[in-house]
């Protein structure tokens, strides 16, 4: 299977709310409505994202989208009435702003510290696991065991324990971070499987 485009939706209670949130945090109006109770925001190379009024199932989602720089992208949204405060994860790899739309849905703004971060402060550690390959996939095709992967308690373990089986299947793994606000989910989907 091959993807060719990506949209994170959200669902909203007051759609008109909604829309004036994200016209500020995109620094623009919607691209199209395609249907009535939403509105969508093409951000690029098949990457969207729509506000869909479905106050039964709106706030509790997330959607983490990359900036190139964290403190400038702050600074702007600052000026459009939209504030949060950068943090960066325990392993160093990640800065992150924790945004939340009228709804309850977070927009987690992220850039990776690898991307401005010169090779020689860059943090690297091999691992040599006494295990064949196979059982090394078998274990990171298992989302409740991506826990054990990470060396602090970020990641606290699945939504639900169905295995990984293939490219396009998502999967939610329960997170937990003081600076992010505490429990969270993160919802993720698998792009290779080989």
């Amino acid at each position: 299977m091959q993807i060719t485009t990506t949209l994170a939706i959200l669902f909203v209670d007051d759609h008109d709310t909604a829309i004036d949130w994200y016209t500020r945090l995109f620094g623009r109006t919607f691209d199209r409505r395609p249907m009535d109770p939403d509105a969508e925001w093409d951000l690029g190379d098949g990457r969207g994202v729509q506000v869909y009024l479905d106050p039964a199932r709106a706030g509790g989602h997330d959607v983490v989208l990359g900036v190139p720089d964290l403190d400038s992208t702050l600074s702007e949204l600052r000026s459009r009435g939209i504030d949060a405060e950068k943090f960066t994860v325990p392993s160093g790899q990640f800065e992150l702003a924790m945004l939340t739309d009228p709804a309850g849905n977070k927009v987690i703004l992220s850039r990776s510290s690898a991307d401005t971060m010169p090779a020689t402060e860059r943090y690297t550690s091999h691992r040599t696991i006494a295990a064949s390959p196979s059982d090394v996939f078998a274990f990171l095709a298992d989302p409740d065991k991506h826990r054990h992967t990470e060396p602090t308690d970020w990641v606290r373990g699945a939504v639900d324990s169905d295995r990984i089986t293939g490219p396009g299947q998502s999967f939610a793994v329960n997170m937990y971070l003081d600076e992010a606000g505490g429990e969270y989910v993160m919802h993720n989907v698998v792009t290779a499987f080989e």
